[in-house]
């Protein structure tokens, strides 16, 4: 037979239990809540490169408009001395490009060395 002061025991030893898992349960929270901030910051910071690229890449695509714009008007006027002109702008803006290409072009990890 169980007495009374044992069933409020038992009781008791349930609720603390369920307290300690219930802490648990909480204490994973925080840390699923925490990552995902962190993820959504990471998140946003991949937005704002993509913003900045695209408008890059406009300014690019504008540029290289205007230069075949320019390029073309001076070859109808059949003026070399302005063809170049452009020319020579092109060559320096593909350098710049190229540069920056590079500059900001992570290189690939070296190779493993072989094992013997």
């Amino acid at each position: 037979m169980i007495w009374p002061w044992q069933q409020f025991d038992v009781l008791q030893r349930l609720i603390v239990l369920h307290s300690q898992q219930l802490a648990q349960i909480n204490s994973k929270l925080d840390t699923l809540i925490a990552r995902e901030a962190s993820e959504m910051a990471s998140m946003d910071d991949i937005k704002a490169a993509v913003v900045n690229e695209t408008t890059v890449i406009g300014s690019v695509t504008t540029l290289l408009t205007q230069l075949s714009q320019q390029l073309s008007d001076a070859l109808k006027n059949e003026d070399p001395a302005e063809a170049q002109a452009v020319l020579d702008e092109v060559n320096a803006n593909i350098k710049a490009l190229s540069d920056a290409v590079a500059a900001n072009t992570p290189q690939p990890p070296p190779a493993p060395a072989p094992t013997v």
